[in-house]
């Protein structure tokens, strides 16, 4: 090891010399930076995408819920979650009215870990409005019964 010519003991090597390969620390640690961003972005993704499949799987299942088909409500809601991709949780279901929940599992990227997504969607069944009730009649309905 050289001295500097000062003598007080610091090396006399240019701070190129000492800096050689932190650009090469500095890329790595960047890329490393970038895949990970990207790996959450994908897992994000994900999340957004199976939670509207889900959301999906819920509305179709309360509506086949009510919809007469000659088979129980539950088995139909069940039929249509399972045909979406979901996998029937409840079902509060009544000639009126169905509220269904369902899940939906989604497997994220890098580690496999499994996330089950829940939503919730309620159907009712149109009824004629109750007297003195502020519906107002969709365009062109007849209000002049006499024409």
């Amino acid at each position: 090891m050289r001295h500097s010519p000062t003598g007080r003991g610091l090396p006399a090597t240019p701070p190129a010399d000492r800096q050689r390969g932190s650009v090469t620390l500095v890329a790595l640690a960047l890329s490393v930076f970038v895949v990970l961003a990207g790996v959450a972005a994908v897992d994000v993704g994900l999340l957004a995408a199976g939670r509207a499949r889900a959301q999906t799987g819920a509305d179709l299942a309360a509506l086949a819920a009510l919809t007469p088909t000659g088979e129980p409500a539950l088995a139909s809601a069940a039929s249509v979650a399972e045909a979406n991709g979901t996998r029937l949780q409840g079902c509060a279901c009544s000639a009126a009215e169905a509220v269904v929940t369902v899940a939906r599992r989604v497997v994220l990227l890098p580690t496999g870990l499994p996330v089950v997504l829940h939503a919730r969607a309620r159907a009712v069944q149109p009824g004629p409005p109750a007297p003195g009730s502020s519906r107002r009649q969709p365009r062109g309905a007849e209000r002049n019964p006499s024409r």
